[in-house]
């Protein structure tokens, strides 16, 4: 067997894994690195991902992790964290199925999730028009190749 990179293999899985997504009843676009200017807020955005080599010299395992952005904007007396917080809990209802069931498994064909665990930052900006509350939500998964 030789060692692959999972990178692309976990960002589409996340990336099917958070389709259908609401707030407020509106879907919740996914967007991988670039958001177009015409984006609708709120929405979800792929960024950082980061990966190593953690295996042996019997097994391909890597530890990945990838940052994902939840983004809101909205004028001042509209709007705040809490949109920002329940979108973060959907996504890590629809990741975190239960204590060794992750939802992203059924679509990583070529990799085994051993472990996946998340934390949050959120980073609150004024902007010209309003305020911007940004929560990265960074998963942390430990990946074991099978073929």
């Amino acid at each position: 067997m030789v060692a692959k990179d999972p990178q692309f293999d976990l960002r589409k899985a996340y990336f099917e894994t958070l389709t259908n997504i609401t707030s407020n009843g509106q879907p919740v676009e996914v967007f991988d690195e670039i958001v177009p200017s015409t984006a609708a807020y709120p929405a979800i955005v792929f960024m950082q991902q980061t990966g190593r080599n953690d295996g042996n010299k019997d097994r391909f395992i890597r530890d990945e992790i990838i940052d994902i952005h939840v983004i809101t904007k909205f004028v001042s007396d509209t709007g705040g964290k809490k949109v920002a917080n329940d979108i973060v809990n959907q996504i890590a209802n629809k990741v975190l199925l239960g204590p060794s069931n992750f939802g992203i498994s059924s679509h990583l064909t070529n990799w085994q999730v051993l472990n996946c665990e998340y934390q949050t930052n959120t980073l609150t900006s004024q902007l010209p028009t309003g305020w911007q509350v940004e929560i990265i939500v960074t998963f942390s998964q430990l990946l074991e190749q099978l073929n």
